[in-house]
């Protein structure tokens, strides 16, 4: 499993915009996730990759997973290593520099 979202919860204010989320990604598959403006598509994309802390639940990624983020969530003055390697240093660990460029060789940049 790439990916694996269980009972995942964040609220803004008093709005749960993800409630009980539970949703796993395998090795070949591909998703879209759509739906209405404020629904909480954005907020579970940057719940999964560290951005947004969850307010309770687990989520698992396995080296193999990543997300990037369309172009206005990123940041424009940094080189799309720098975007990837952001996460590291929100999430407070060590960039790993090598998991970077592996991740921009797998979309060709």
């Amino acid at each position: 499993m790439l990916i694996d979202v269980d009972k995942l919860c964040y609220k803004s204010g008093k709005r749960y915009l993800l409630k009980n989320i539970q949703w796993q990604v395998n090795p070949g598959e591909h998703w879209l996730i759509f739906g209405m403006n404020g629904s909480g598509k954005t907020t579970l994309l940057r719940t999964i990759s560290g951005l947004t802390p969850q307010l309770s639940g687990n989520i698992f990624c396995d080296s193999e997973a990543f997300m990037m983020h369309q172009k206005y969530t990123n940041f424009a003055w940094l080189k799309c290593i720098d975007n990837i390697l952001i996460v590291d240093e929100i999430q407070k660990r060590n960039p790993d520099l090598d998991r970077a460029m592996d991740m921009l060789k797998k979309v060709e940049l």
